[in-house]
């Protein structure tokens, strides 16, 4: 009985200090990885400025746009809507949500030569829309919560 009273004993000082450890050692929250945005617009090659939303590139095959790290909140208009573009551009490590059912979190129109790859997309309409686009590539994307996963 002594020993097994010892044991216990143990076993409640360790998860004392333990607690009072964590305590002490708070472990800092994780930073969100993306940076909040309004929604962007795009409509024609002249389009692409960092105003909206663009961090890098040219436009060219080797050089391309570069859309990324944004949160966007789509509750007010779709997350990325890009139109009437042929310049090369990527989206990609973006975090677009809440749009419900009267927004979509990514949407492309009359678009050629743009690549969608590793980027959330949460809660919307549709996921990622296709209109009368062509040589687009989507890649490594997580959609979920969404009315459609495309169209």
């Amino acid at each position: 009985m002594k020993g097994m009273k010892r044991v216990q004993s143990c076993v409640l000082l360790s998860f004392f200090v333990g607690s009072c450890l964590a305590v002490l050692v708070s472990v800092p929250e994780v930073a969100s990885a993306y940076t909040p945005h309004v929604p962007i617009y795009i409509n024609g090659n002249a389009g692409f400025t960092p105003a909206n939303g663009v961090t890098g590139g040219s436009g060219t095959p080797a050089d391309p746009f570069i859309i990324e790290g944004w949160e966007i909140d789509a509750s007010t208009a779709h997350g990325i809507a890009i139109w009437n573009t042929d310049a090369h551009f990527v989206i990609r490590d973006v975090y677009v949500h809440s749009g419900f059912r009267d927004y979509d979190d990514i949407v492309l129109a009359f678009v050629a030569n743009g690549t969608i790859e590793d980027s959330l997309l949460s809660g919307e309409g549709i996921g990622i829309s296709l209109g009368e686009s062509n040589n687009n590539t989507i890649k490594s994307n997580v959609i979920t919560d969404n009315l459609l996963l495309s169209e």
